[in-house]
């Protein structure tokens, strides 16, 4: 890469998710050389936490509204094919409000 960067399809590696390793280790080198739209549309760009993200959703409360949302007695017919049939007894007792 170093001898023959005349050679090197920037617009390719740019978006070549097995290049990010690279791109990371010489950025500095090649900065000017990348093609940035190319590179930001690269999916390997991207990390999660996928601890944080859950940790955050559950302090937050966005997981009981989540959870509120998706199994209120109006969409009963959306998730009771998912063997949740302890909620039966709350769709008779809360039958009139919805």
């Amino acid at each position: 890469m170093e001898e023959n960067p005349d050679k090197i399809n920037w617009e390719y590696l740019s978006g070549n998710p097995s290049a990010i390793y690279l791109i990371e280790n010489i950025y500095e080198r090649i900065k000017d050389r990348l093609n940035w739209c190319v590179l930001s549309s690269n999916p390997a760009i991207f990390t999660y936490d996928y601890d944080k993200l859950r940790d955050r959703m559950y302090r937050s409360g966005i997981a009981e509204g989540l959870a509120a949302f998706f199994f209120t007695i109006k969409k009963k017919e959306k998730w009771s094919k998912w063997g949740y049939t302890e909620y039966e007894e709350l769709e008779n007792e809360f039958k009139d409000e919805y």
